[in-house]
C-alpha cells in the first residue's frame, strides 16, 4: 500500500490538466487522511525526478504536475492502482491487533499503520465496540491506549469468531480485490497445524464420542481447536470448575480421554494438557448432538432433569401442538436435551454471536419464538440458564423441526377454460408448483361444485375469473410464467404456511 499510494497520486495530478489539485482534494480521491498525502508526496516526488518530471506546489493552491514523455510511459505501464481498503478490512485488522495483543494499542499507532485520521479511526472504533459487545467483552479506550477486558474462554471464542468472519470475507471478494491489509496472512497466525489436521483430529473425536455436528459447526469447531493450540503454544489457559472436570472424567473414561490426548499428539505433534482436552471437548458437547443420549442421563454421575419441568413442559406442548404421538415424544427428547446440555456444560463465552440470529428467528418464526419463550420461563422456575438467547433458538428450531415434518401439501383443484393443448401445459405447469397436490381440474363451474360437495380442498386454481365464498382461489392466466409464477408461488407459500399453522398449532391467537 505505501508504493501504490504516491503512484496514485501522480496519476489523479497527470490526469488533472493544468489545474492544481489540493491536499484535501487528494486526499478525498484517495479516501486517505491529509497526513498521508503529505507523508506520500516526497516518494511521489521522487519517482517524478528518475521519470524526467516534477511535482509544482504553491501555497494555498495545491500541486499540479509537469508532463513529461518520461512520466506518461511510466504511468501507462505501471499497473499497480491504488484501491482503497473498505471499512470491514479495516475493521477485522484492528480487532486483530487487539485480540492478539497483550498489551493496549495506541491511535498514533493505528495512524502510521492504517495511514488514517484519527476522526476516522474514532468512527471505526465505535463498530469495533459493538463487535466486542456482541462477544460479551469491553472495548476500552482511553488515555493509555485501547484495549480489550475480558477473561481467556470469551478471547477464544471471539478470535474463533474472527477467523469465520474473515474466512466469509477473503472468499467472497471479487478476483481483483487485493487484501491489502493481509487479513489472510493475520489469519494463518491464527493457525499454529495444517487445517486438515485439525479436521481429522475433529472428526476422530466426535466419532470416538458418537457426537453428530452440523457441517458448519464442524468447521467452527476446528476454527475452536485451532485457536485454543495457538493460546496454549503461547502460554495461556482456561479454568474449569472442578464439578465440571470430574463430571467429564465421569461420563467419559479417562481412557477415553487419554486416548483423545495421544492422538492429538500424534495427528497435531502436540499434547495439549487435560484441562484444554475436556474444555474442548465440553465446547463440543455444547455445539452437538449425542447420538447415546444417556451417556448425559446418568444420575451417578450427573443430575437428573427435574420430572416436574419436564411435565410441565410436556403439558405445555400438548394445549399447543398437533403433532403425533412419536414426533411428540421426540421433540420433548430435544428440549430435555437442551435443558440437560445448558445445564450441565455451560461454558462462559460463547453467548456473543447470537443475537442478530435470534433477531431474525424472531421476525420470521414469531408464534414458535414466543412458545419457545414461554416454554424457557417454565424451565427458569427450576434451573438458571444464562444463555437466554441460544436456549430460546434451540427450542425453537425443535419445534419447527417437527411441524415442518407434520406440514402437509395443500389439496389444489383447477377450473378452467382450456383447450386439450392449453390444458396439458397449465396441468404439467402446476403439478410442478411446491406447496400443492394437484387431485382434480374441471372445465365447468357445475363439475367442480359436484367434486367440492363430497372432497375437502384447500385451494382452487382458476383461469375463469371464478370465486369461491369459503375456499382460497387463485387466478391464473392460461399463459402465465416469469413473474407471474413467482407473484404466484408466493401466493401459494403464503396459503400453505397458514392452514398448516392453523392445523398444527391449538391455539390461533398468537399475533
Amino acid at each position: 500500500m505505501q508504493k501504490e499510494i504516491p503512484v496514485e497520486m501522480i496519476r489523479i495530478l497527470a490526469d488533472t490538466a493544468n489545474e492544481y489539485v489540493t491536499a484535501e482534494k487528494l486526499a478525498e480521491r484517495l479516501q486517505v487522511s491529509r497526513r498521508t498525502v503529505f507523508n506520500n508526496m516526497k516518494a511521489a516526488r521522487e519517482i517524478c525526478l528518475l521519470h524526467d518530471s516534477k511535482i509544482i506546489s504553491v501555497k494555498s493552491k495545491g500541486y499540479k504536475i509537469k508532463k513529461s514523455a518520461g512520466i506518461r510511459a511510466f504511468l501507462k505501464e505501471e499497473q499497480v492502482k491504488y484501491k482503497h481498503t473498505d471499512n470491514k478490512e479495516y475493521k477485522l485488522y484492528i480487532i486483530y491487533l487487539l485480540l492478539d495483543e497483550e498489551e493496549a494499542l495506541h491511535i498514533s499507532e493505528l495512524e502510521d499503520i492504517l495511514y488514517l485520521s484519527r476522526p476516522t479511526i474514532y468512527r471505526l472504533l465505535e463498530e469495533i465496540g459493538d463487535w466486542f459487545e456482541e462477544n460479551k467483552m469491553q472495548l476500552i479506550v482511553s488515555r493509555k491506549g485501547i484495549s480489550v477486558e475480558t477473561g481467556e474462554k470469551r478471547r477464544r471464542a471471539a478470535m474463533k469468531n474472527w477467523l469465520i468472519e474473515v474466512s466469509q470475507l477473503l472468499d467472497g471478494k471479487r478476483e481483483d480485490w487485493r487484501d491489502t491489509l493481509k487479513l489472510r496472512q493475520c489469519a494463518e497466525d491464527f493457525f499454529p497445524v495444517d487445517y486438515a489436521c485439525v479436521l481429522k483430529v475433529v472428526s476422530d473425536i466426535c466419532e470416538s464420542i458418537k457426537l453428530v455436528l452440523s457441517g458448519f459447526e464442524l468447521g467452527s469447531m476446528c476454527y475452536m481447536l485451532e485457536v485454543i493450540l495457538y493460546r496454549v503454544q503461547n502460554g495461556f489457559y482456561v479454568e474449569i470448575s472442578e464439578r465440571l472436570f470430574d463430571l467429564m472424567k465421569a461420563s467419559f473414561s479417562e481412557k477415553k480421554i487419554n486416548g483423545i490426548m495421544d492422538e492429538m499428539e500424534v495427528v497435531l505433534n502436540r499434547r495439549l494438557p487435560e484441562r484444554e482436552t475436556i474444555y474442548f471437548m465440553v465446547l463440543l458437547l455444547n455445539n452437538g448432538d449425542l447420538e447415546d443420549r444417556s451417556l448425559l442421563a446418568n444420575p451417578y454421575h450427573t443430575i437428573e432433569i427435574n420430572a416436574q419441568l419436564m411435565e410441565e413442559c410436556e403439558n405445555y406442548l400438548r394445549r399447543h401442538l398437533r403433532i403425533g404421538p412419536e414426533d411428540f415424544r421426540e421433540l420433548i427428547r430435544d428440549i430435555e436435551l437442551i435443558i440437560m446440555r445448558e445445564v450441565l456444560f455451560q461454558i462462559k463465552g460463547e453467548t456473543g454471536r447470537n443475537s442478530r440470529h435470534y433477531n431474525a428467528i424472531t421476525r420470521k418464526y414469531n408464534a414458535t419464538v414466543i412458545m419457545a419463550q414461554e416454554l424457557y420461563q417454565i424451565i427458569a422456575k427450576y434451573y438458571s440458564i444464562e444463555y437466554y438467547e441460544k436456549t430460546i433458538c434451540n427450542i425453537a428450531f425443535s419445534i419447527l423441526h417437527v411441524l415442518q415434518k407434520n406440514k402437509r401439501n395443500l389439496k389444489a383443484v383447477l377450473v378452467h377454460n382450456c383447450d386439450i393443448f392449453e390444458f396439458k401445459f397449465v396441468w404439467q405447469s402446476l403439478q410442478s408448483f411446491p406447496f400443492i397436490e394437484m387431485v382434480f381440474s374441471a372445465d365447468s363451474v357445475g363439475k367442480l361444485n359436484s367434486y367440492l360437495e363430497k372432497n375437502a380442498t384447500d385451494v382452487i386454481i382458476s383461469t375463469i375469473g371464478y370465486q369461491n365464498e369459503t375456499i382460497p382461489t387463485i387466478e391464473i392466466s392460461k399463459v402465465f410464467g416469469g413473474n407471474e409464477t413467482v407473484e404466484r408461488m408466493g401466493v401459494i407459500n403464503q396459503l400453505y404456511q397458514r392452514i398448516n399453522f392453523e392445523e398444527l398449532m391449538r391455539v390461533y391467537d398468537i399475533k
